[in-house]
């Protein structure tokens, strides 16, 4: 007989919650139970997952019960970026290697970008450049994001001439990305314009490599952030991570996304240090974040405001629930007002209580249950509906493919969770409410918060 969980220890789940979307059920039936009961454990264990890194594959596990549906194959045409969301999220869901998928999501935070024109290849590319690069040293993630076709096209670098350079991408890689508002000048936004001038991509062969057109590259020398030389566009870089400032805008940064709130000074002076020292090797910066005693201070733990993608991940992932669905994944992000590759500004998403507002936070509460009285639902639906009409125009059948694109086996939860004492309550980190039943723990505000 296993031996009965009688408390989850409650500094391992903050911190699991925060860094791997939530524990998944499974793990309470095998060896990594030990890191639900002990925060050492889960420390040592989070990092010893990273592992080496793996371009993510076309999700054909979860795509349908039966495999890749025409249907299914007939949507990754109809909208590459939607298939690579789904691939992603199913990624999040079934990822024993969390700290990688939750680094690249900071990144596409805080570096966010929409599709390129070619939005097949283009935001694929810039996804594994988060994932392969964000936990390793920064000049490398920025020279390689500075050099993807989806970013350049976005901010109009891809025809930055010396006749006419183009200042969007120095502007936002000073403002938003690295230095902060204040600590740059107009003039040096235009100067590093210069900088970035003559980058083009090779669009007939992938991955679409980025050359130099000497002929558009302004050779003469710059003046940025007090430097003089004849810099080119990684030459701005190494003279932007020389500014100690980079070191601490990225730690807060951080800090908000990992805490949900803005910490103290001194804390983001401590982050800020340790990250500048280190070459700016964000593991060794969320190691001292999640080493550190002051992490699991009360006040910042059930406090953080989920993001739509944390939302649904950490749902999947507590229960053993499964979004088999393209449509699904991003009908309920898009609701939620979290579409992946689609951010609302250059500025990217909200912090924060800044998701509880509008339209999108009734949809945050309504959909969790929604999607599991569809998962209930679909047992007892032939998906021959689904294909009869899978020709019809998508947004008439909306709630026709919501029928089919959810699996949960409900019985599996309560009882794995039984064998080892845990309430579903407590499970779902909402020791505030009293119930049980999963439709009430999942509606209630705290539900909301990790």
């Amino acid at each position: 007989m296993e031996a009965i969980i009688t408390q989850l220890d409650t500094n391992s789940i903050h911190l699991i919650n925060r860094t791997c979307f939530g524990p998944k059920l499974e793990w309470l039936t095998n060896d990594t139970k030990s890191i639900l009961e002990n925060r050492d454990n889960a420390r040592e264990w989070l990092f010893e997952t990273i592992g080496k890194y793996k371009p993510i594959s076309v999700n054909k596990q979860f795509a349908y019960i039966n495999g890749e549906s025409a249907e299914q194959i007939r949507l990754r045409k109809q909208d590459p970026t939607e298939s690579l969301i789904f691939d992603w999220l199913a990624k999040m869901v079934e990822t024993d290697n969390p700290i990688r998928e939750i680094s690249a999501l900071f990144w596409h935070h805080h570096i966010p970008c929409t599709k390129g024109n070619d939005h097949n290849q283009h935001s694929r590319l810039l996804l594994e450049i988060y994932r392969e690069y964000g936990l390793q040293d920064l000049r490398t993630l920025l020279i390689k994001i500075s050099a993807n076709p989806a970013m350049m096209y976005w901010l109009d670098g891809h025809h930055s001439h010396k006749n006419n350079p183009n200042e969007n991408f120095p502007r936002e890689l000073m403002e938003l990305y690295t230095l902060g508002e204040g600590h740059y000048t107009i003039q040096d936004v235009k100067e590093a314009s210069r900088a970035f001038t003559g980058r083009r991509f090779d669009h007939v062969n992938y991955p679409y490599a980025m050359y130099i057109d000497k002929n558009a590259f302004d050779s003469n020398y710059k003046t940025i952030l007090g430097q003089t030389g004849n810099w080119d566009g990684n030459d701005v870089i190494d003279i932007i991570l020389s500014q100690y400032q980079t070191a601490r805008h990225i730690s807060r940064s951080a800090l908000i996304f990992f805490l949900g709130q803005i910490p103290s000074e001194n804390v983001v002076n401590k982050c800020a240090n340790v990250y500048f020292e280190s070459g700016y090797i964000f593991e060794t910066l969320m190691k001292h974040i999640f080493f550190s005693t002051w992490f699991y201070d009360h006040k910042y733990k059930n406090n953080k405001v989920k993001t739509p993608v944390e939302l649904l991940v950490s749902l999947q992932r507590k229960t053993g629930m499964r979004c088999i669905g393209i449509k699904t994944i991003n009908y309920f992000l898009r609701d939620c007002g979290q579409r992946l590759f689609y951010p609302p500004s250059i500025a990217g998403w909200p912090d924060g209580e800044g998701w509880l507002v509008g339209d999108e936070l009734v949809n945050r509460i309504l959909m969790p249950t929604a999607l599991f009285k569809i998962a209930n639902r679909s047992a007892e639906r032939s998906s021959f509906i689904y294909k009869l009409f899978s020709r019809v125009e998508h947004r008439y059948l909306r709630q026709i493919r919501y029928t089919s694109d959810c699996i949960f086996d409900e019985n599996n939860f309560v009882i794995t969770l039984s064998k080892y004492g845990i309430k579903p309550s407590a499970w779902m980190n909402n020791n505030t409410i009293i119930s049980n039943k999963l439709s009430d723990i999942i509606a209630h505000p705290k539900h909301q918060y990790s």
